[in-house]
C-alpha cells in the first residue's frame, strides 16, 4: 500500500511537471517532492531543511545554469524561509489569535521575509498587502491545481473534465481578481528607503539568464 501510494504521487508529480513546465521554481519543488517521497517509501523521514539543501545540490549539479535563475533563487529563498521562519513566527502570533490564523498569516510572512532582499534587487519598493493578498488567495491555490490536473487527465471526456476546468478557471479567476484588486488600493507600494542611514541593493546586480 505504501509503495503504491509513492507510484502514485511520482505518476502525479510527473504530470504536474508536464503540464506546468520545467520552470526553475518546479524543478526545486519536483526534486525535493522525489526526496521526500524517497524517504517515505524507505520508512525514514527527512527534515525539511535537509531535503532543500540536498534538493539545491541536486539541482545545480543537474542544471548549473539555474545558479543564475532569479527564479530559482526565490523559490529556495521562500521555501527556506516558510521552513525556518513560519513556526516560530505562528507560536508568537498564537499568543494573541487562534492557532490555524496564526499559521495562515506566519507561512506567506516567512516566505516574504526571506525573499524581500532578492526582489529589491529590481525594484526599490516594498508590497503594502503582498503579504495579504497571499493569505486570501492561499486556499484557492491546491483547488486550482487539483481540479486543473484533473480537468487535464479527463480532457478526453469533455463531459467529465468540464466541471473540473470550470472549478479551477473559477479559483484562478478569484486570485486574479484579489491581485488586481489589492494592487489599486492605496499603499500597495511603499518605496525603499535610500540616503543615508538606508540599506540601497541599486548596486547589486543578478544575472538573469534563463536555466537553460
Amino acid at each position: 500500500a505504501l509503495w503504491l501510494r509513492v507510484v502514485v504521487s511520482l505518476a502525479g508529480l510527473a504530470m504536474f511537471v508536464v503540464v506546468v513546465g520545467f520552470e526553475p521554481s518546479v524543478i526545486r519543488a519536483s526534486i525535493m517532492a522525489v526526496i521526500a517521497l524517497g524517504a517515505i517509501a524507505s520508512g525514514r523521514t527527512v527534515a525539511g531543511a535537509v531535503a532543500l539543501s540536498g534538493t539545491v545540490i541536486v539541482a545545480l549539479i543537474a542544471v548549473p545554469a539555474l545558479s543564475k535563475s532569479m527564479g530559482f533563487a526565490l523559490s529556495v529563498a521562500a521555501t527556506a524561509g516558510i521552513l525556518v521562519l513560519s513556526k516560530p513566527i505562528a507560536t508568537l502570533f498564537q499568543r494573541v489569535m487562534p492557532p490555524l490564523l496564526a499559521t495562515a498569516i506566519a507561512v506567506p510572512l516567512a516566505a516574504s521575509v526571506a525573499v524581500q532582499p532578492l526582489l529589491l534587487v529590481f525594484a526599490p519598493v516594498l508590497s503594502g498587502y503582498g503579504i495579504l493578498t497571499n493569505i486570501l488567495v492561499s486556499p484557492l491555490v491546491p483547488i486550482a491545481t487539483v481540479t486543473g490536473l484533473i480537468a487535464l487527465a479527463l480532457s478526453w471526456i469533455p463531459v467529465l473534465g468540464l466541471p473540473f476546468a470550470g472549478v479551477s478557471w473559477l479559483c484562478a479567476s478569484a486570485i486574479a481578481a484579489v491581485a488586481r484588486t489589492t494592487d489599486a488600493l492605496p499603499g500597495a507600494s511603499i518605496p525603499w528607503p535610500v540616503g543615508a542611514g538606508a540599506v540601497s541593493y541599486t548596486h547589486l546586480t543578478l544575472p538573469t539568464t534563463p536555466y537553460v
